[in-house]
């Protein structure tokens, strides 16, 4: 078969003919471009007289085919979109890196309700707390508190930890049931690991006020626990790790010899503030 050359309009060394692929186009001795292909090479401005004839192209086939490149990577883009994700409430799913967290709080006329994700010692304990307010509005007695809050977790895990036994648990004491709760789902040593916590902390630049508080939140979610630290033991605690300028005015204001210790916080604090 042979080809006849179209003569350019004007006359032009071939070396200069654009190499843009968007411009080729599909003949018998060149086989269509793949999407991956194709690559935008930056468009020069070039003088008219020095400018090769390109093959013509209707827009309606440039248009054409540019629909045809940005649907396969829409088609592309979906086909990895659609891919199904797995969801905490599944039961294969796997445990969600997501904090659960609580509702109802501000109604003490409904039980409170744990929703599915990780649960942490401070969430247990804000959910303690907003059971026994619940409790206590509703005057229900001991021996029915945990009934009343069985189906109060949408955990599927709690869910069926919760059927392994469900008799058996919802006749426990609430407190009973509580440390049981907590040594399903918490993990092993969790109570080493928040006392040594509180022993690392160290005032440095804080305010001691905000120092104090914060030692004392972690301090209350050992309660129950043999690792939860009694006044006497924070009080050492913190005096060992204040800032040594505050510790040297603690002792020339002779507020180191105070033995009750809520007027002791109030004359460090005082002292750190003055």
């Amino acid at each position: 078969m042979s080809y006849s050359r179209r003569t350019p309009s004007i006359l032009t060394p071939l070396r200069t003919r654009s190499n843009n692929p968007r411009n080729r186009s599909s003949s018998p001795l060149t086989p269509p471009l793949e999407e991956s292909e194709i690559v935008d090479t930056p468009q020069t401005s070039i003088s008219t007289a020095t400018s090769p004839v390109a093959p013509q192209t209707t827009d309606s086939s440039k248009n054409s085919a540019h629909t045809h490149v940005i649907s396969a990577i829409k088609i592309a883009s979906s086909d990895s979109d659609s891919s199904p994700t797995p969801t905490p409430n599944h039961p294969m799913a796997p445990s969600s890196k997501t904090t659960a967290t609580i509702k109802n709080l501000e109604s003490q006329n409904k039980p409170p309700m744990l929703s599915a994700g990780n649960i942490t010692p401070d969430v247990l304990h804000t959910f303690e707390k907003a059971c026994k307010g619940y409790f206590q509005n509703k005057d229900i007695t001991t021996d029915k508190q945990v009934a009343k809050i069985m189906y109060s977790f949408a955990d599927h895990r709690v869910e069926e930890w919760l059927d392994t036994d469900w008799d058996g648990l919802a006749a426990l004491l609430f407190k009973d049931f509580m440390v049981k709760l907590r040594t399903a789902f918490l993990p092993t040593g969790w109570e080493d690991s928040l006392k040594s916590d509180i022993l690392s902390m160290r005032q440095g630049e804080q305010v001691f006020w905000e120092w104090y508080n914060s030692m004392t939140v972690k301090n209350l979610l050992l309660k129950g626990t043999s690792s939860h630290m009694d006044l006497t033991k924070i009080r050492e605690q913190l005096t060992a790790n204040m800032s040594t300028a505050l510790k040297d005015r603690v002792c020339y204001k002779h507020a180191d010899k105070i033995t009750d210790f809520e007027k002791w916080i109030e004359d460090i604090q005082r002292i750190d503030n003055y």
